[in-house]
């Protein structure tokens, strides 16, 4: 698979010219026609990672409270007892809440044995939240050919985040593929977290952040740099087998494709 490397000197650079830490995007698709079939550029600094989970709070008392009074009501000794007995009257009182009855009848009515109803909550696990990631480059060409190359990288990036469509059928885009690599080796770094193959969801590109200026190349005026932000959210939940292979090891495997309807040969719907 040939890469294009930015900086060039990316995996030559630092001491002993090992090279330094980068970052590759491999396109996921059939449908490359470039020179190249991956970009991989310097690490950005001050990355982040963010992984969630979704709980929602469940009222185990209001189920507690309809066991209570159904139970009561279902013998003569309860119905008697069911407006006489703290518990009770606290339990019928949220039953009847919940059936919509008068708010200021049941709270003066509570408020008048001096009770009130404990929601016994606790937290119920519903979903992993999916995962987004941002990084960010800033892109300053040395000569006429990295000024090339950073308008290669740019116009990579945009040409596959966009679908293509077919009459009234949109295909997928193609997912890419994350990988975070120490100087010159293939080897995944043990140091980063494990990106599960992903969407980009996102581009910005900024022209010239620092001033509006500009050198002439053979085809035109490149800007002197280019700031590069991308966005990149995963296909689909993960799980824990997902991102982990035994212990603490991560999984770089990436099982095909993010997502079973999907092709990972040619990103098409399934």
């Amino acid at each position: 698979m040939s890469t294009l490397v930015f900086p060039p000197k990316l995996r030559t650079s630092g001491p002993n010219g090992e090279g330094l830490p980068s970052i590759r995007f491999s396109p996921n698709s059939k449908e490359l026609t470039e020179d190249f079939q991956s970009i991989q550029l310097y690490l950005p600094s001050g990355l982040q990672f963010t992984d969630g989970a979704s709980y929602s709070g469940v009222e185990l008392g209001t189920i507690a409270a309809a066991r209570s009074t159904i139970d009561k009501l279902s013998t003569k000794e309860g119905k008697k007892e069911l407006f006489t007995n703290n518990e009770t009257l606290v339990a019928g009182l949220k039953i009847l809440d919940k059936m919509g009855a008068d708010q200021n009848a049941i709270a003066s009515t509570a408020l008048a044995r001096g009770v009130a109803f404990n929601p016994q909550t606790a937290l119920a696990f519903e979903s992993m939240n999916m995962r987004q990631f941002s990084f960010s480059f800033t892109l300053v060409p040395e000569s006429e050919k990295e000024a090339f190359q950073i308008r290669d990288i740019e116009t990579f990036f945009r040409k596959y985040m966009y679908t293509k469509v077919e009459g009234f059928i949109s295909k997928y885009p193609p997912v890419f593929r994350i990988q975070f690599f120490d100087g010159n080796s293939d080897e995944e770094s043990i140091f980063m977290p494990m990106i599960y193959d992903a969407y980009l969801s996102g581009l910005d590109v900024t022209i010239n952040p620092e001033g509006n200026s500009f050198h002439k190349t053979s085809k035109g005026y490149a800007p002197t740099s280019t700031t590069l932000s991308l966005t990149f959210q995963e296909g689909r939940m993960l799980s824990r087998d997902d991102l982990f292979k035994e212990k603490l090891s991560y999984n770089y495997d990436r099982p095909e494709g993010p997502i079973s309807t999907i092709s990972p040969s040619n990103g098409e719907a399934g």
